[in-house]
C-alpha cells in the first residue's frame, strides 16, 4: 500500500464581512462568525489556516473542514457555498481586509441543518487538489457563505472551544526521489536517494528536460541512482539562463516492472558551467567608397576613401544560436554579421571592437582587431599663379605664351614599400567674359608634390603661342591625386 500522510490544522484567523464590514468579534462580541443571508444582507465567513505544504505528485484521499453552528436562523436547511479565497497581494487579517472575497476557481458545498449547537463537516477535497495544484493559494484560506433567505448561521470562532479545525489525509503512491542537490552545473553527477520505500517494491528512475527522457535507469530494490548530465544537456534550454531537469521515480510491485504504482518527480535546477559565453571571431577586408577607381583600390585602409567589412562569426556554448551582432568603429555602431564602416574619418590606429549575444543573452567576450589608416586628404595647392612668357620659358610683359607656376602637395599612399599616389594637373583658359573654355594638355607627375613652372602646351605637345597681349584671360587649375582633385584660380589682366 502507498504511505499515507496527515495534516491537521487548527484555524489560525476568522473574520467575516457583510455589507463592508469586515470583523472578527462576531455577535454582541461572542468571538464567532456568520455566514449566510441575514435580512437583505449577506454574510461571508473566512478562515485561515496557516502555510499548507502538500507535495504536488500527492494523491488527496480525504479533505474535511469540521465547524461548529452555535446559533442562527432555525429554519430549514441549507447547503452553503465553500470557496478559496483571493485578495489584493497582501494577505487579509482579521483586522485588515485587504481586499479579501471569494476565489471560485473551484467550489464545493456543505449542507448545515437548521438547528444550532452541532458539528458540520465540509468536504473540500475539490478545493485541497487546487492547492495541490497551485491553481488556487492554500494560505488564503476558505470562504463560506450562502445567498438564499433563512441561511443565516453563526460559527464558533478560534477563540472559543470549538474551533473550526482542517483535516488532510493524502497518499504518495510511489518512492520519493531525493536529490543530493537542488543545483547542478551540467556535465556534473546527480545522485538520488529514495525515500518512503515500502518492502517488495521495484523502480526507475527516469531524468527528463521538458518531454525529453535523458535516460532511464532500472535500479531494482536499491534505493539510490546516480547520473551524469551531459554538456550537451544544454541543447534542451537554448534560450534561459538554467533548466530544469526532472527526476522521476516510478515505483513497480514486480521485478518484470509490469504493475506500476505511479511515480514521484523532484526538480532539479541545472546550471552553465563558466566558459558559457560564446566566441568571436571576425574576418576583415578592405572596402571602398563609391567612384573610387579600381586601379587605386589597394590592400590598404585610407581615410576618407576607404574602410573596412567586418564579417563576423559567433558559436554558442552549450546549445545557444548566436542571436545578435555589435561591431563599433570610430563610434559607430553596426548590428548584422556582415557590416561595412566606411569611410574612416581618422587615421593611425584604429580599433573595430566586434561582439556577439547568444539566444540566452549571454555577451562573448569583446573582440579588438586593430587597423592601420594611411592618412588622406585632397591635394593641397599652396601656389598658383600664371603670367605671360617668351619661347624660352621667361617672363614677357606682352608674350603670347602663359607659364603655369604650381605648388602642390598629396599624401603618400605606400604599398608595400612602393608609392601608388600620384599627381596630375591640366590648367583651363578662356578669354575674360568668354563663355568657352580651353584645355591644355594635362601633366602627370611621378610623386606627390609639385612645385615649379609650366608653359601651357596643347594636346600635341606644343606651346600655346595665340594668347593675346591686348585681352585678358581666366585660368582654372585642376589638380588631382588617384582619389580626388582640387581646384585654383587665377587671372591675368
Amino acid at each position: 500500500m502507498a504511505t499515507q500522510y496527515t495534516i491537521t490544522k487548527s484555524v489560525v484567523a476568522n473574520t467575516r464581512l457583510y455589507g463592508s464590514t469586515w470583523e472578527n468579534t462576531g455577535p454582541q462580541g461572542t468571538n464567532t462568525v456568520t455566514m449566510g443571508m441575514s435580512g437583505s444582507t449577506q454574510h461571508y465567513a473566512f478562515f485561515r489556516f496557516g502555510d499548507i505544504d502538500i507535495p504536488p505528485y500527492a494523491t488527496i484521499i480525504s479533505a474535511t473542514f469540521k465547524f461548529y453552528v452555535s446559533g442562527g436562523t432555525d429554519n430549514s436547511g441549507r447547503t452553503h457555498n465553500v470557496s478559496g479565497v483571493t485578495d489584493n497581494g497582501t494577505l487579509w487579517t482579521e483586522s485588515a481586509r485587504n481586499g479579501a472575497g471569494r476565489d471560485t476557481t473551484v467550489t464545493t458545498g456543505v449542507y448545515v441543518a437548521s438547528k444550532a449547537g452541532s458539528w458540520f463537516n465540509a468536504n473540500i477535497k475539490a478545493i485541497v487538489e487546487a492547492w495541490r495544484d497551485g491553481i488556487m493559494d492554500a494560505t488564503r484560506g476558505i470562504c463560506l457563505t450562502h445567498s438564499g433567505e433563512n441561511s443565516y448561521k453563526i460559527i464558533d470562532g478560534r477563540l472559543r472551544g470549538n474551533y473550526p479545525r482542517l483535516t488532510i489525509i493524502y497518499e504518495i503512491p510511489a518512492s520519493i526521489p531525493i536529490p543530493d542537490t537542488s543545483t547542478l552545473e551540467i556535465g556534473n553527477e546527480l545522485t538520488v536517494n529514495l525515500t518512503g520505500v515500502e518492502d517488495g517494491v521495484y523502480h526507475k528512475i527516469r531524468y527528463k528536460i521538458g518531454e525529453t527522457t535523458l535516460a532511464e535507469h532500472e535500479i531494482g530494490a536499491a534505493t539510490t541512482d546516480t547520473y551524469t548530465v551531459e554538456t550537451s544537456a544544454g541543447a534542451y534550454f537554448p534560450n534561459t539562463l538554467t533548466g530544469t531537469l526532472t527526476v522521476e521515480c516510478e515505483t513497480y510491485e514486480d521485478e518484470e516492472y509490469t504493475a506500476s504504482r505511479g511515480s514521484v518527480t523532484a526538480n532539479v535546477t541545472l546550471t552553465l558551467p563558466s566558459d558559457k559565453a560564446p566566441t568571436c571571431t571576425t574576418t576583415l577586408s578592405v572596402a571602398w567608397v563609391d567612384g573610387v577607381d579600381a586601379g587605386a583600390q589597394f590592400d590598404v585602409y585610407v581615410q576618407g576613401k576607404g574602410g573596412v567589412r567586418v564579417q563576423t562569426a559567433g558559436t554558442g556554448m552549450y546549445g545557444a544560436t548566436i542571436a545578435s551582432y555589435s561591431v563599433t568603429c570610430e563610434g559607430k555602431a553596426y548590428t548584422t554579421a556582415d557590416a561595412t564602416h566606411k569611410p574612416f574619418t581618422g587615421s593611425g590606429s584604429i580599433k573595430v571592437y566586434t561582439t556577439v549575444t547568444d539566444s540566452r543573452g549571454v555577451v562573448s567576450a569583446t573582440h579588438e582587431d586593430t587597423l592601420t589608416v594611411i592618412a588622406w586628404k585632397q591635394p593641397q595647392i599652396t601656389a598658383f599663379t600664371v603670367a605671360r612668357v617668351d619661347a624660352s620659358g621667361k617672363p614677357l610683359r606682352d608674350g603670347v605664351r602663359m607659364k603655369a607656376t604650381i605648388k602642390a602637395t598629396a599624401n603618400s599612399i605606400t604599398v608595400d614599400a612602393a608609392e601608388e599616389n600620384s599627381i596630375e594637373f591640366q590648367v583651363e583658359y578662356r578669354e575674360k567674359g568668354a563663355a568657352t573654355w580651353t584645355e591644355a594638355k594635362a601633366v602627370s607627375i611621378a610623386g606627390i608634390s609639385v612645385d615649379g613652372g609650366y608653359v601651357l602646351k596643347d594636346a600635341n605637345d606644343a606651346d600655346i603661342d595665340d594668347f593675346d597681349d591686348m585681352k585678358g584671360y581666366d585660368f582654372v587649375l585642376a589638380l588631382s591625386d588617384i582619389y580626388a582633385a582640387s581646384t585654383a584660380t587665377a587671372q591675368i589682366a
